[in-house]
């Protein structure tokens, strides 16, 4: 598999609407996940946006790439606005403006019905279910959620107290480094608090998937999730800020993607490949999510794909649509295609031991035919981020992804 994921904001920030996706075809791509559900909103009722979601569905069928539907879980900003009283009870005791209760029996039939109803408009060829988790420890407190926490035998009261006095969202991990560490010295208290967390969020997994399995059968599911229950050093992070474990949710869908981030996490390419080893272990099914969104460069994703051509999983797939340039080799050729919301004006093309710069111009959703084959092509230009800025200065370059297929 090779996968794209396609957000929805990149449509209103273009001058030039794409039409053709062909692209996707040459470089070998295989599945498009297509946000339907987001976190503030759902594609639904916002018409200009529906349109769009409707036309890249068709599209991708006319292609013959599998059309997946993304659905945002946990994160609901117009359903916490319209049922305030449902939303998430937070560490202080006051309610999420954006989060959803994970105990909230009303909230998780609201989101089987936006999927199945969906599906009978865009006939998904799957599901994939995304930011399915706890945000952070502060969420995940109301009665029904300490009452987990209790039957698996933390002192909650005792708990919360400690969490008030040293949580602090303004410092890094949020001055929880020494609690979490208590998880790896077995601590009883927060290993009673990760059984209960990871229950909780499991259960909504069970329900959901459950409903998904009894009504979509032939459909398949895949649940995109955080990379540290990977990593055996940060798994305590996971459970107890998260409630997220691949061995739960391993059994309820037919793929999991571990959203290997590098830059957004300050690493390098060898992490992706530590954590793509792992998953090759540990998982069967396991799709590689990589990050092409700035600063992650063409060196930085070439790194990344080196690394998980090492193991056997069941792909990849780039996140996202809109934050690359795609290039592919065509005879003695390259033919360079820029999806990005913007332009590119310059290149440097590297063979070996020579570089050249090359001054251009790339319009998006336009082709540019540049002569030889280069080992890394490193791009320079400018997007609109949002109605308020725009980024400069090097782009992504994914260079050959149907290479990397094993």
């Amino acid at each position: 598999m090779i996968g794209i994921w396609f957000n929805h904001e990149d449509f209103r920030l273009r001058s030039r609407k794409h039409v053709d996706f062909s692209v996707l075809n040459m470089a070998g791509i295989t599945d498009a996940y297509i946000l339907i559900k987001g976190m503030d909103d759902d594609i639904r009722i916002t018409e200009d946006l529906f349109q769009q979601t409707g036309f890249l569905f068709d599209e991708m069928k006319n292609l013959g790439i599998r059309a997946h539907g993304n659905f945002m879980c946990s994160h609901d900003k117009y359903y916490c606005t319209k049922f305030p009283g449902r939303a998430d009870t937070i560490l202080w005791g006051n309610k999420s403006e954006y989060r959803i209760s994970h105990v909230d029996p009303y909230y998780l039939e609201y989101l089987e019905n936006s999927i199945f109803t969906a599906n009978d408009i865009f006939e998904m060829d799957g599901v994939q279910l995304d930011f399915l988790r706890y945000g952070i420890v502060a969420n995940g407190w109301s009665k029904e959620e300490e009452q987990v926490y209790e039957d698996y035998g933390v002192k909650v009261s005792e708990l919360k107290r400690e969490l008030i006095e040293i949580y602090d969202a303004d410092e890094p991990k949020y001055n929880l480094e020494a609690m979490i560490s208590r998880y790896h010295d077995n601590d009883k208290q927060i290993i009673n608090f990760t059984k209960g967390r990871r229950s909780i969020i499991k259960s909504f997994v069970q329900s959901l998937s459950g409903a998904l399995r009894d009504r979509l059968p032939q459909k398949e599911l895949s649940i995109a999730m955080m990379p540290e229950g990977l990593l055996d050093e940060d798994k305590g992070f996971a459970y107890f800020h998260y409630g997220q474990d691949y061995g739960d949710f391993a059994p309820y869908a037919d793929h999991l993607f571990p959203m290997a981030y590098a830059r957004s996490y300050g690493k390098e390419s060898d992490w992706v490949g530590q954590i793509a080893g792992n998953a090759s272990l540990n998982l069967k099914g396991a799709v590689i999510g990589l990050e092409c969104t700035e600063p992650c460069t063409s060196m930085d994703i070439q790194g990344d794909l080196n690394e998980i051509r090492k193991y056997k999983n069941d792909g990849f797939c780039l996140f996202r649509y809109g934050r690359m340039i795609i290039a592919l080799k065509d005879d003695n050729d390259t033919l360079l295609f820029n999806t990005y919301p913007g332009s590119v004006n310059r290149l440097l093309l590297i063979q070996s031991d020579r570089q050249e710069e090359k001054n251009c111009e790339i319009e998006e959703g336009r082709w540019l035919r540049i002569k030889g084959d280069y080992e890394i092509i490193r791009a320079f230009g400018y997007f609109r981020e949002n109605s308020k800025s725009v980024y400069e200065g090097e782009l992504c370059v994914v260079k050959d992804p149907e290479y990397h297929k094993k």
